[in-house]
């Protein structure tokens, strides 16, 4: 008899992959940075709706928009890494990140944030912002998300944002 485990697991438990079920986002997971990392490669596994398995390469595609520009989303309710951006879902009380970035608080998201599927599309306000250098660890609002920036180029970029400007993020 012999078993193997073919997953990692993160700290606090979950799987250091993507987990999703029914399209819903259980669980981003996280992408290593060389090759000698075990999650260097997006791969997943999956049953289809007619009960076949899967096992492929995935590529995720996750953007906000504000005032007509796009930009990348690169990870999920994740720890924000240099020059990364990460969007915050309900499922956080707070961003729990430090001073170098800049964090956006929507509002008014109709579907709210709780439980996030792929092909999402969560349009809401900007309630309010930190400018890089400013403290981050955002309160997430009850039917909102906060964008976390931690790229000088983009946060410049973001800066003159207004209060109350439409916001769009699709995953």
């Amino acid at each position: 008899v012999g078993a193997i485990n073919s997953a990692y697991f993160l700290s606090n438990g979950m799987p250091a992959n993507l987990l999703a079920r029914n399209n819903e986002i259980i669980n981003y997971g996280i992408l290593g940075s060389t090759t000698e990392s075990p999650t260097q490669n997006p791969v997943a596994f999956g049953i289809s709706s007619t009960g076949k398995a899967i096992a492929d390469y995935y590529e995720m595609k996750h953007t906000f928009e504000v005032g007509g520009v796009t930009y990348t989303i690169d990870s999920i309710d994740a720890t924000r890494d240099p020059n990364k951006t990460v969007i915050y879902s309900e499922s956080n009380a707070k961003t729990g990140t430090n001073e170098w970035g800049m964090e956006i608080v929507v509002e008014n998201v109709a579907q709210g944030t709780k439980s996030l599927k792929l092909g999402d599309v969560l349009e809401g306000t900007v309630k309010s912002k930190t400018v890089y250098g400013q403290p981050g660890n955002s309160v997430v609002p009850k039917n909102g998300y906060v964008i976390s920036i931690q790229n000088k180029v983009i946060a410049a970029q973001l800066s003159e944002i207004a209060i109350g400007a439409p916001i769009k993020a699709s995953l």
